[in-house]
């Protein structure tokens, strides 16, 4: 029978009813580079190249409206560091099983420590298991730091405190401090990066700021902000900035002010006026405007028409 080859192999969960939510809007095209992409990026444990040709390999986009759907999903899915496009929950989800796969590993090299040591005492011969002696000879001779545990869990609290405290003064809702400080340190217990919480935060801060005064009382509280995981939202992920408007098309600047950078940059961003008329480049941009925005946007356009 086949030996199945340790890292060949990568399963990963999905939450359906989430990731259903987070990608209604994309057409069948964008949902299948979106699969294809994801699955690239589990199965090679890193993120994708900044380089259209091997993007558009990966996603097997071969005509211009195929790897326009690549580009697309891209930008709106992953974030741009380092010259390579990251996906904030596959990161997360990549390091959890590192380190589960880290963790089962010592957790293993103890308990065949422990049992060497109780045949030993008990004089016994044991049987021949080289394995279990190379992983109990591992743990027993390894190197010991000048920093013990409770030193070390200490200094890494101390830090988790330091962003926490970043993160309690950002949230635009701060209630219930106790109760987010230990969802806080669960997320970081978790592998959690601190930079992503704090990025998605001040994005949420800047989207509260725009929401009706009616509605702020439906902003979670920070804790529970933290367990349902909605600094995994796409529209938090994008790099926190400041944008100057001024210099934007004024149908942008309306979409950014009515729904936030999210909506502008995906919907608006390459859209103009004249007039009364709303000009796109894509029919499935055209769609998607029409059934979503064209009432609430009544005031500014009045019809839509796609014009390459």
């Amino acid at each position: 029978m086949a030996t199945r080859q340790k890292d060949k192999y990568y399963w990963y969960a999905r939450n359906t009813s989430k990731f259903m939510t987070k990608t209604e809007h994309l057409s069948l095209m964008e949902m299948g580079a979106y699969d294809r992409l994801l699955d690239w990026y589990y199965q090679n444990r890193k993120p994708i190249p900044n380089e259209g040709v091997q993007m558009h390999r990966i996603c097997k986009a071969i005509s211009p409206e195929e790897q326009a759907a690549v580009d697309k999903v891209v930008r709106e899915f992953f974030t741009l560091e380092n010259n390579f496009w990251h996906n904030a929950t596959a990161d997360e989800e990549i390091l959890k099983a590192s380190g589960i796969s880290v963790k089962r590993t010592k957790a293993q090299a103890e308990k065949e420590k422990k049992r060497l040591e109780k045949i030993s005492l008990m004089g016994a011969n044991a049987p021949a298991n080289d394995g279990a002696n190379d992983i109990a000879k591992t743990v027993a001779n390894a190197p010991t730091t000048t920093i013990n545990n409770k030193q070390e869990e200490n200094i890494i609290k101390e830090i988790w405190e330091s962003d926490f405290i970043e993160f309690f003064k950002i949230y635009p809702k701060a209630t219930s401090h106790n109760a987010a400080r230990e969802s806080f340190s669960r997320k970081m217990s978790e592998g959690v990066f601190p930079e992503t919480i704090l990025n998605a935060v001040k994005n949420y801060a800047r989207k509260c700021e725009r929401t009706p005064a009616e509605e702020k009382k439906y902003i979670k509280n920070p804790a529970r902000w933290l367990d349902d995981g909605c600094y995994l939202d796409p529209d938090l992920q994008v790099p926190f900035e400041i944008k100057d408007l001024s210099q934007m098309p004024p149908i942008y600047r309306e979409a950014y002010t009515r729904f936030g950078e999210h909506i502008a940059d995906n919907w608006f961003s390459n859209a103009s006026l004249e007039g009364k008329t709303l000009i796109v480049k894509r029919q499935y941009i055209h769609d998607f405007i029409r059934d979503n925005y064209k009432f609430e946007m009544r005031d500014l356009f009045e019809r839509i028409e796609v014009r390459a």
